[in-house]
């Protein structure tokens, strides 16, 4: 009923995945980085994907899995530059989103995500979403423990 994994997303996984015998699956966690371009996943497999969670993939991937399937949680992440892309990826399930967690990698998004996301799903009923910016300044000098590190 449940696969966290952290392999790698290749040919063997897709073909692992679309197998028969792991159409029982109603929770995937993948944290793998993927080695194509592209994944396929049949319209048959994966039939009972109700909860779907994704580290390092972009808005391609997830769709490949979330296509067609009954996923109503989802968490994921938001990268630089294509995080509308990522959250396009949400509107092509067959049952309406009503968890999602994103990890967002970069402050400005902040300023418009609660607005993408709710144009793209409006049955969403709780939402996480965590903020990871770094901000940097220019410091040329800084004391540690008496030591100056330059």
């Amino acid at each position: 009923k449940t696969l966290h994994t952290s392999l790698a997303l290749d040919s063997d996984f897709e073909t692992w995945i679309n197998a028969e015998n792991q159409r029982s699956i109603e929770e995937l966690s993948l944290r793998g980085h993927p080695k194509s371009s592209a994944i396929t996943i049949t319209q048959e497999a994966l039939p009972k994907l109700t909860s779907f969670r994704s580290v390092h993939l972009d808005g391609q991937f997830n769709a490949a899995f979330l296509c067609g399937r009954p996923v109503d949680s989802v968490a994921l992440t938001l990268f630089p530059l294509s995080r509308l892309t990522e959250l396009d990826s949400l509107t092509v399930t067959s049952a309406p989103i009503k968890r999602l967690t994103a990890l967002c990698l970069e402050d400005e998004c902040s300023d418009v995500l609660i607005g993408e996301i709710a144009a793209r799903l409006p049955s969403l009923e709780s939402l996480h979403v965590v903020l990871l910016s770094v901000t940097f300044s220019d410091v040329r000098a800084r004391s540690f423990h008496g030591t100056i590190l330059v």
